[in-house]
């Protein structure tokens, strides 16, 4: 007998989404208000419905397990993979919709796919339906805004986790169309994959569900194409502009939530004032232009970092790096040690009185000769002992001798 699993607590709307909690709800370690009837009613609903042993719960043999993806066939050799699946069809057909909008997030992808024409984007994706062969233990999560991926006993490759999840219907939460609560189950495959029986699977219309993402009332049923059982995975992969005519071209920033064209997004991320915390997006390659040349010209692009500023505010402490090397300043030091037979030190080592860490002193033919710095750059370091230093630090500015050597002259 085979046991689907329906709860009538589905039913309710809910526009906000369960990770978007304050201070209070984090440091109470609580769902926010709107969700906590909800989940509430859904445990109660686990508690009733699964297979009590022992004062342990067991998802019950029989039980219909949906599993949404974008691969065909579906990988079990993976070790150390945590797999979601849902207790209805819903769930997992909207995630296979979440993973198709993600799609606008690969910018390397979208930079190839332009340049190349390649069809590198899924507009489709797969159902898979399981029954379960035995009973199989299982822990029951009690907040929604749990992650079984952050959360300690999930991550035991022997437990399975149910618990209350929400539908994205999108790359993102959906305001404006809202969600129902779903029940999802987390397992490793590695450790339940005799437990577990494949039943069918179908192939699922991306476009059905772009059209109808705003419709919470959409059946899912009919994004079925058909039933698909083939040896290997449908070639329906499409290019940049194809996915951008049937998803819109609606992409979104690297680094923040701005959403645009392609051109538009690319301009904004350059000047992204969340650039520096890095990519908000997992997959996402952060070097764009490097990419794109390498795709121009096959060729790897010289190294442009852009130089960072020197510490001119105290004596340089050589526990931390004070610059970054450009290509260019490595070819001069290159040079120099070609025609002197000797590496040009950054810094020099001096006596030191007292406790002081910092026992370097910038290197002044350093600063002249590759770095380019102009006379009069000014640098605060503590002259050694030898020249009467007690540890105080004075201010220096950089000057050339009629010989052309480099030195650094005390101001005050």
């Amino acid at each position: 007998m085979l046991i689907l699993f329906i709860n009538s607590n589905m039913d309710k709307i809910y526009k906000k989404d369960p990770m978007d909690r304050d201070l209070v709800t984090i440091f109470k370690g609580d769902d926010i208000e709107e969700f906590k009837e909800g989940v509430s009613d859904m445990i109660k609903y686990y508690k009733r419905l699964l297979l009590k042993k022992d004062d342990k719960y067991y998802l019950r043999k029989g039980t219909l397990l949906y599993h949404g993806s974008e691969n065909y066939p579906l990988n079990f050799a993976k070790k150390n993979m945590m797999t979601f699946f849902g207790l209805d069809m819903e769930i997992a057909v909207w995630y296979i919709y979440e993973m198709i909008m993600n799609q606008k997030h690969y910018t390397a992808r979208i930079i190839k796919s332009k340049i190349t024409g390649e069809k590198l984007f899924e507009r489709n994706g797969y159902l898979y339906v399981f029954k379960l062969k035995e009973d199989i233990p299982t822990e029951i999560i009690e907040k929604i805004y749990q992650n079984p991926k952050d959360t300690k006993v999930c991550k035991n490759k022997k437990v399975t986790c149910i618990h209350p999840q929400v539908s994205y219907r999108g790359d993102s939460f959906n305001e404006e169309v809202g969600t129902k609560i779903h029940t999802e189950v987390t397992l490793f495959m590695e450790t339940y994959k005799d437990s577990l029986e494949l039943i069918r699977s179908y192939l699922i219309d991306g476009e059905k569900l772009h059209k109808n993402h705003k419709d919470i009332e959409y059946d899912i049923r009919d994004s079925i194409v058909r039933e698909y059982s083939d040896p290997t995975k449908i070639d329906d992969k499409v290019n940049c502009e194809e996915f951008n005519r049937i998803f819109s071209d609606n992409y979104v920033c690297e680094y923040c939530d701005f959403r645009g064209s392609f051109d538009s997004v690319l301009e904004h991320e350059k000047t992204c004032s969340f650039r520096s915390r890095g990519s908000s997006k997992k997959n996402k390659h952060n070097n764009i232009m490097k990419f794109l040349d390498f795709l121009k010209d096959k060729k790897k692009r010289k190294n442009t970092k852009k130089r960072g500023k020197i510490n001119r505010g105290k004596a340089i402490d050589h526990t931390k790096r004070q610059y970054i090397t450009t290509g260019r300043e490595a070819k001069r030091e290159l040079i120099f040690k070609n025609r002197t037979g000797r590496k040009l030190r950054k810094t020099k080592n001096v006596k030191v009185s007292g406790n002081r860490k910092d026992k370097t002193r910038p290197s002044a033919s350093y600063y002249y000769n590759i770095l380019k710095k102009p006379i009069g750059t000014k640098v605060r370091y503590a002259p050694h002992e030898g020249l009467g230093g007690s540890g105080k630090i004075y201010t220096y500015t950089l000057q050339v001798r009629k010989n052309g050597s480099p030195f650094w002259k005390k101001m005050y």
